[in-house]
């Protein structure tokens, strides 16, 4: 597992680095051209690098999202930092019932 986290790794640097190059709107067709001055084809191969570029951004946060799930599947969690967080779900929804209740509504 931890050698295949590795290559989720080198993959999410390298992808990165299309992130950047492909998010870079001065390289996009019709760069420093105002739309009524593009022509037809310039404004949708804009278009296209623009799908390009969110979808490069996409896969970049996908597999970085991948990465995290795959590390915190490795660890344990902190069972105090759980029983913590909780008490306070259970305080916040206490809060809300009475809040509700003085409305009315509960």
């Amino acid at each position: 597992m931890m050698n295949q986290i590795e290559q989720l790794k080198k993959l999410s640097e390298k992808m990165i680095d299309v992130v950047i190059a492909e998010a870079d709107p001065s390289t996009w067709a019709g760069a420093n051209k105002t739309l009524d001055e593009m022509t037809d084809q310039e404004r949708g191969d804009r278009y296209w690098c623009k799908k390009n570029a969110n979808q490069a951004i996409t896969t970049a946060v996908k597999l970085e999202t991948l990465i995290a799930l795959c590390e915190r599947k490795n660890t344990t969690p902190n069972t105090e930092v759980v029983q913590n967080v909780e008490s306070k779900i259970i305080q916040f929804e206490n809060a809300a019932k009475k809040r509700l209740e003085r409305l009315g509504i509960g």
